[in-house]
Formats: C-alpha cells, sequence, structure tokens
C-alpha cells in the first residue's frame, strides 16, 4: 500500500492546506473537506492529523507522526510557520515548491525516453542481420540478450544497493559528496539544497527562532548529508556572535554576488526578505542547470548510441568477410 505523497500530491496538499488556513474554517470542517477523494493511507493520515489538530495538537507535531509523508524539512517549515502565524504563504510557498519540483521530474522522465529508446535500438536494430541473413553463426537472441541483460543487471543492483546500504550513514555522505563533485549536475544538487535550506531558515527567522537554533535545524534540511555537514561545521560561527554573512562565507557554499545579498539583508535589517530573495533567484539558477544537465545527458547518451552502432557493424564485417 502506498504510503507516501509524490510531489504532485504534495502540492496538492499545501494548497489545500493554504486554503483551509485563508478560508479561516476550524480544523474539524478543514480537514473533513480535504479528506474527500483520499483513499486508504492518505484517508487516514488526513483522518488522524484532523483528530490530533482538533485535540489542540500543533499541525507540525500531528505531521511528524507521518515520516513517509512528510520529511523534517517540511514538518520544520509548517513548525516556524505556526509560530510566526504566516500559515497562508508558507503553505503556498510550498504548494509552488513541490509544483516545481512535479514539473522537473516530468521534464526530466520526458527527456530520458528517447535516449533510452535510442539505446535500445542501437543494440536491438543493427542485430537485425542475424535475421535477415541465416547461416550466420550468432542467432538474434544471442546477439542482444547480453547487453540488454547486462545493462538492467547492473542497473538493478544499483537500485538494490541504495536501497540497501546507501539511505543513511557515512556510505550516503560518501554519495552525495562524490555526486556533489560531478559536472553540471553537482552545481544544480546543491543549488536545490540551497533552496530547501534558505526557505526553511527564512520561516524559522521569521517565527523568531533564535539564530543559532536556526541555522542548526535548517541544514539539516539540506538533503543532501554533505551539504548539511558542511552548513553544521560553520556553526561556531554562529555561536561566537558572528552573523550569517560571515557564517555562509565560512561554508563555502554561496557565490561572492549571493553572500552580499545576505550582507545587505542584514545590514537593513531584512535578511528574511534577502533569504527569500535568494530561493526564487536559486530557483532560476536551478531551472537553467536542470536544462544545461538534461542537454548533457542527451549528448551522451547520443556518442554512446552511434559508438555501439560502430562497433556492431564493425564486428559483423570482420566475421562476416573474415577480415583479421
Amino acid at each position: 500500500m502506498k504510503k507516501r505523497m509524490n510531489f504532485k500530491e504534495l502540492a496538492q496538499f499545501y494548497s489545500d492546506l493554504a486554503y483551509l488556513w485563508k478560508s479561516g474554517l476550524p480544523p474539524s470542517q478543514g480537514f473533513e473537506t480535504m479528506k474527500q477523494g483520499k483513499k486508504g493511507a492518505h484517508f487516514r493520515m488526513v483522518d488522524t492529523i484532523q483528530h490530533q489538530v482538533t485535540r489542540g495538537e500543533t499541525l507540525a507535531d500531528a505531521m511528524s507522526r507521518f515520516p513517509g509523508f512528510f520529511d523534517d524539512f517540511q514538518v520544520t517549515i509548517i513548525r516556524g510557520a505556526e509560530e510566526s502565524g504566516k500559515m497562508v504563504e508558507t503553505c503556498f510557498g510550498l504548494a509552488r515548491y513541490y509544483e516545481m519540483r512535479h514539473r522537473g521530474k516530468r521534464r526530466l522522465i520526458g527527456s530520458l525516453v528517447y535516449p533510452v529508446a535510442l539505446l535500445h535500438g542501437a543494440v536491438l536494430l543493427p542485430n537485425l542481420k542475424y535475421l535477415l541473413a541465416p547461416g550466420l553463426e550468432k542467432s538474434y537472441g544471442e546477439a542482444v540478450l547480453p547487453p540488454l541483460l547486462i545493462a538492467y543487471g547492473i542497473l538493478g543492483i544499483g537500485y538494490l544497493f541504495w536501497k540497501k546500504f546507501c539511505r543513511g550513514g557515512w556510505p550516503r555522505e560518501m554519495l552525495d559528496r562524490f555526486f556533489l563533485r560531478l559536472p553540471v549536475i553537482g552545481k544544480l544538487l546543491r543549488g536545490f539544497s540551497l533552496v530547501r535550506v534558505f526557505r526553511t531558515l527564512a520561516n524559522l527567522l521569521n517565527a523568531g527562532i533564535e539564530s543559532v537554533q536556526a541555522a542548526r535545524k535548517a541544514a539539516f534540511t539540506a538533503g543532501n548529508r554533505a551539504v548539511a555537514r558542511e552548513m553544521a561545521g560553520a556553526l561556531h560561527v554562529l555561536e561566537n556572535g558572528g552573523n550569517f554573512t560571515g557564517y555562509f562565507r565560512f561554508c563555502g557554499s554561496l557565490s561572492s554576488e549571493q553572500l552580499g545579498m545576505v550582507a545587505v539583508g542584514e545590514e537593513g535589517g531584512a535578511l528574511v526578505e534577502s533569504l527569500e530573495q535568494m530561493v526564487r533567484h536559486l530557483d532560476d539558477e536551478n531551472s537553467r542547470r536542470f536544462t544545461a544537465a538534461i542537454t548533457t545527458f542527451g549528448y551522451l547518451t547520443y556518442f554512446i548510441a552511434m559508438a555501439v552502432v560502430v562497433f556492431t557493424v564493425i564486428s559483423f564485417y570482420v566475421s562476416h568477410y573474415g577480415i583479421s
């Protein structure tokens, strides 16, 4: 049974939640409306949240009962929004964030269809000669099955290894650090992590949370353990009386332009607004980097497919005409 929500469902959940708070309806009535159309685990999740909030529990605490549906990032942001009284703006922001993630995921899947089909075609089509020319040594199945099984096997083993050993602890941090060093993809992943951190930090500071505590909580919502460790390792700057400009400079995660935005916000007493502006700026940068990553992957796939076709054709002529 499905016990999590995808990006589209999360976007709809937070949009409904924002309208619920904006309407001023009591939780019992508002969540009753949100339960309409929900089934199974989703229905029970909303029903339990409704029950707990009606009894006086905070929404963040009620959501924390469902770690499969809501991660630390979401719970921390909602907790800050409840304390600051800005639930409507925060929920609409989360709805836009997950809608953007949903569109990005659809775009990524759509961009993979043609390259994956091209790679399969590179394996399946050139080997049609074995069907059209009887008497050759190899059969069609013998020619196409080994590369496909090897490719599927590598993907399957990689997925199982990730599920078993790399979901937490030092293997996850090591992989996160490796991904950050990759060209194009590394900057994109860091950008996604910084968006989560800045969005959380802005909400916590807006709720009046003390700076060191807010930075500590925001760091661990990064979604990338290497980025989280970098930011947690710089907390001593704030603990010793430093400001956020020095904190982010020690982290080494921001460009000089972004550091300038933080400094201007601190000097003008508008750090939260500067962080929110940086979130919008990073969203635009992430969109451009995502496009670059898809383009790079496309070119790489075309090169691999071309190499497979050339190798297959050369192998055919070598074996068929006895070229040595």
